[in-house]
């Protein structure tokens, strides 16, 4: 999406097609402030000082539970799935936060729309996934645990 001038696929300032996707899924999307803003992992933040990395990461998290929560969080971006997962468990270490919130690559998202079982493709690999796969909410979302 950026820099706008010379991608010219999509809004940035109010970007659609990767929301899109998401919805086709079978995914309902909820705006939130600071949606655009990046998770902490990006140019390097996270390698050159975690705390200010999860200083993001825990803004985009409080923006999250602000517009009412989510069940999981879907990206793009490989980087802020890491961040999005691990940073969880690092936040609750380092501010006493918890969130418990899945996060997926878009790519999982949509291998499980097609009907693929989570451990079939490495979700068992994701930390927020493994400490609560038996939860209900996998049920509402199609997965079975």
């Amino acid at each position: 999406m950026r820099p706008k001038l010379l991608k010219q696929k999509d809004d940035s300032e109010r970007p659609h097609i990767f929301r899109e996707v998401c919805e086709v899924s079978g995914a309902e999307y909820v705006p939130y402030k600071d949606e655009l803003m990046c998770c902490g992992a990006g140019g390097a933040v996270r390698t050159a000082d975690i705390k200010v990395a999860l200083d993001f990461t825990k803004q985009k998290f409080d923006s999250i539970n602000e517009a009412g929560g989510a069940d999981m969080i879907v990206t793009p971006c490989p980087f802020c799935e890491l961040q999005l997962d691990l940073g969880q468990v690092e936040i609750e270490k380092h501010f006493g936060e918890h969130y418990a919130v899945d996060v997926l690559h878009v790519t999982e998202l949509l291998a499980l729309a097609f009907g693929h079982d989570p451990d079939e493709f490495g979700l068992d690999t994701h930390l927020q996934y493994m400490q609560r796969k038996s939860e209900p909410k996998w049920d509402v979302l199609g997965i079975k645990a």
